[in-house]
């Protein structure tokens, strides 16, 4: 194995994607549809690196995201590249599964530099260093953002009005929904599918949410968002007092609510400096729902 220093890394359905420190991409895990980007569709139970002279064109690779069968990577020039399957997305366009990673072209995100991508099943984000937020693949949960019923092959910009006109600076996806949190302000938009009110908004029998939704600052205590992370049934949130608050599933406790509450559609204190030490929370990690993946 190659010796480095991890700087990032990824997993989701078996498999497991590391940033090193020189910019390359070790993967390693299950392959069944190229989401290891190594060029086959075997298991790899030892690292495979992805040297990012030969596979990136000579781009470092800054960040890297997993989603259950489809991957992608922002390098150090801004570029997205993009591996894997989006199972729904019609085979033939521009951006099919491949088993290599395959650079997209900047055109399809308005020219502006990629600063990061999340990967949710069956579709992708794309943050661009112009605040504005890409989406593609499919959309039975409304988790492209556009208030429609459309799937869309080819990114597609987010309408800016659905975040009262903010620049975003992160986001985060998982399963069917997203988090989309401004560069500044701390303000939070959430929407995507709601079935165990995992977008942080009450909806009429968990209805999805279709476009972009703020999450009132009256909800958190006041407080501004600093940092999110969704996976598949739940979501967690920072915010800038070091609290953490997580929403949605919470049959296996993962939302930190003890066994007292199943679920939540609207996100509740877990804790701060009182359960977390005197730093509190700085960033969170989702997983897996154990029930739903078993």
């Amino acid at each position: 194995m190659l010796n480095c220093v991890v700087m990032a890394a990824a997993g989701a359905m078996g498999f497991s994607l590391v940033v090193t420190e020189d910019g390359h991409i070790c993967s390693f895990g299950k392959h069944k549809c190229g989401e290891l980007g190594v060029g086959d569709f075997e298991q790899h139970s030892d690292p495979c690196i992805l040297n990012h002279v030969d596979t990136f064109g000579g781009h470092e690779v800054v960040m890297v995201a997993a989603g259950i069968k489809n991957c992608a990577c922002v390098t150090l020039d801004g570029s997205v590249w993009k591996w894997g399957s989006l199972y729904r997305v019609p085979l033939g366009n521009p951006i099919q599964s491949t088993c290599r990673p395959a650079k997209m072209c900047k055109s399809y995100h308005g020219n502006s530099p990629a600063l990061m991508v999340a990967c949710g099943a069956e579709f992708m984000l794309i943050l661009t260093a112009a605040g504005r937020v890409y989406s593609f693949g499919d959309r039975m949960d409304g988790q492209l953002g556009h208030d429609s019923v459309d799937s869309h092959p080819l990114p597609k910009c987010i309408d800016p009005a659905h975040f009262d006109g903010a620049e975003i600076g992160m986001v985060s996806t998982a399963g069917g929904h997203c988090m989309a949190l401004s560069k500044t302000g701390g303000r939070l938009w959430t929407w995507g599918r709601n079935d165990w009110g995992e977008t942080g908004v009450i909806s009429p029998f968990y209805d999805p949410i279709h476009k972009p939704t703020l999450i009132p600052a009256s909800e958190l205590d006041g407080g501004s968002v600093v940092f999110v992370s969704c996976r598949f049934d739940f979501s967690m949130l920072v915010t800038s007092d070091s609290t953490m608050w997580s929403c949605g599933n919470n049959m296996s406790n993962e939302c930190g609510f003890g066994d007292a509450v199943g679920d939540s559609s609207m996100f509740e204190r877990v804790g701060g400096a009182e359960y977390f030490g005197p730093g509190g929370v700085r960033m969170i990690s989702c997983g897996f729902s154990v029930e739903l993946w078993q």
